[in-house]
């Protein structure tokens, strides 16, 4: 939504030249930051809850009931505008709703099919968000100023994704014991790698009384939040910076926006296999492996 509102609002300097993407509508500042905003205020609405559910029913069930959701009400947006304001930020915020649980249920299925010492291996693959960041980001940008952004910016995208939700039906399970293809070796090299591991003495609600009081878990929370703070506002922010400060026509916006992300994709792996090899080499402990790294990551941030 960050770069199809740049083809879908009018511009706030009247004497621009207006390309034709599609009708444009009289959004105030304002009201670009709640349609954008709208998302992640639905996202927190089911972030929470997405791990019990998955715990309930499933991670591959909850996350092809929002994967095939969020493809409908994608494709359904360009009408909501139209509609009204108040139509698309329902819009964006039900998609949100549908993402809330999706890392929950990635965790959970990392947590079933991960050996304990192949995890940061497993972890590096949550990037392909990156992946669709910089595919989407530039897919749109030529696609949106070549058909407009009904087709380019929403149909488009929702088709690719209901191809995606297609592939996880077929090739997704919940863990090894349901899958129907994999080897009885793999299987219980898998199997016996976790035991013991939480999982595998089934569902129970958590110590929310050591939770909130536990420093270790705040901190957490704290490095979680100013992590995903920075990358969402950088995600939802840049490529109007990139357009209406810079003056980048919107093709150039979708490619350059997506350079920093491609960078953070590729450090990812380097990162995740040196961890892996740090911990079975016995270099450092995995605790001080996650410090490191995290304290390499914000101070270069900062800098």
């Amino acid at each position: 939504m960050s770069i199809n509102i740049l083809a879908m609002k009018k511009p706030q300097n009247q004497s621009a030249k207006v390309e034709d993407y599609g009708e444009r509508f009289d959004w105030s500042a304002e009201q670009e930051g709640h349609i954008l905003g709208a998302y992640f205020y639905g996202f927190m609405f089911l972030s929470l809850p997405g791990g019990f559910l998955s715990l309930r029913y499933g991670p591959k069930r909850i996350v092809l009931i929002a994967m095939i959701s969020s493809t409908l009400l994608t494709s359904f947006t360009p009408y909501a505008a139209k509609i009204g304001f108040g139509m698309i930020c329902a819009t964006r915020f039900l998609i949100g709703v549908c993402g809330g649980p999706l890392l929950s249920c990635i965790h959970h299925l990392i947590a079933n099919w991960a050996p304990p010492d192949e995890r940061s291996k497993f972890v590096t693959f949550m990037e392909g968000a990156s992946l669709a960041v910089i595919f989407t980001w530039q897919l749109l940008g030529v696609l949106v100023t070549e058909i407009g952004y009904t087709w380019g910016g929403f149909h488009i995208p929702a088709i690719i994704s209901a191809v995606i939700t297609v592939f996880w039906i077929f090739f997704v399970y919940n863990d090894p014991k349901s899958h129907p293809r994999i080897s009885q070796e793999e299987r219980e090299y898998i199997e016996k790698s976790l035991e013991g591991s939480s999982l595998m003495q089934g569902p129970r609600f958590p110590p929310m009384k050591a939770m909130i009081t536990s420093i270790p878990f705040i901190s957490l929370i704290i490095l979680h939040y100013g992590s995903h703070w920075g990358m969402f506002f950088y995600i939802t922010a840049n490529p109007k910076y990139m357009t209406e400060v810079l003056g980048f026509e919107l093709d150039q916006t979708g490619f350059i926006s997506t350079l920093p992300t491609i960078v953070r994709f590729f450090m990812c792996l380097v990162f995740g296999a040196l961890g892996d090899f740090t911990f079975e080499q016995k270099l450092l402990t995995t605790t001080k492996i996650r410090k490191i790294f995290v304290i390499f990551c914000k101070f270069l941030i900062l800098i």
